[in-house]
């Protein structure tokens, strides 16, 4: 979940210079030289995690580990205003997405929403561009560009949650299926290169 540009797994709006244990040692001494247990974060995201680290009823941590889990499964995306929220099923919020937004705050800070907001414009520019020009090679450079220039993740969020079905990216999906396969391909890359 870093990235290219070695972003922060939480906010990915800052350079992730500190190597902290997802499971704090606190909490278990034992994780202290487990390999997967090792996160990067950076020194903001660290502070507030710190050691909070809480259970769920069912005895999982209730915050969300975006290296072996899909943050997207907790977590919604608002396209408008690059606010992250807990992702609402079966009548309430995510337990998990709530609690790792009350923990890691700064995914929500004003800089990183707006960087967020930004990247999820790219997209949509680039949809806005396919329904008026079709599937040119200039509207397949500005779905490349924007996944290059995506810090935040958002690829898989408009390829595969419901980003995809916000317009004018579901028209561009449903009016040029090659396209929209070529831009599901590059979101699955970006996805595989932040591991």
């Amino acid at each position: 979940m870093t990235g290219s540009r070695k972003r922060c797994v939480y906010c990915c709006d800052s350079r992730s210079s500190d190597i902290d244990h997802f499971k704090p040692i606190k909490v278990d001494i034992r994780s202290t030289f487990q390999w997967k247990n090792f996160i990067l974060i950076c020194p903001e995201c660290n502070r507030c995690k710190s050691s909070k680290f809480a259970y769920g009823a069912d005895g999982t941590p209730l915050l969300v580990n975006p290296t072996s889990v899909d943050p997207w499964e907790h977590l919604v995306l608002d396209v408008d205003s690059g606010v992250m929220a807990p992702r609402f099923k079966d009548g309430e919020y995510d337990r998990n997405g709530e609690y790792t937004l009350e923990v890691i705050h700064p995914v929500n800070d004003e800089a990183t929403v707006e960087g967020r907001r930004r990247s999820a414009e790219r997209y949509i520019d680039a949809a806005h561009h396919a329904m008026e020009d079709g599937d040119t090679q200039k509207v397949r450079r500005a779905f490349v560009k924007a996944v290059a220039y995506d810090e935040f993740g958002l690829a898989t969020w408009f390829a595969f949650r419901e980003g995809g079905c916000t317009d004018p990216i579901r028209q561009a999906r449903d009016a040029y299926p090659a396209l929209w396969r070529r831009f599901c391909t590059l979101a699955c890359r970006q996805s595989l290169n932040s591991l």
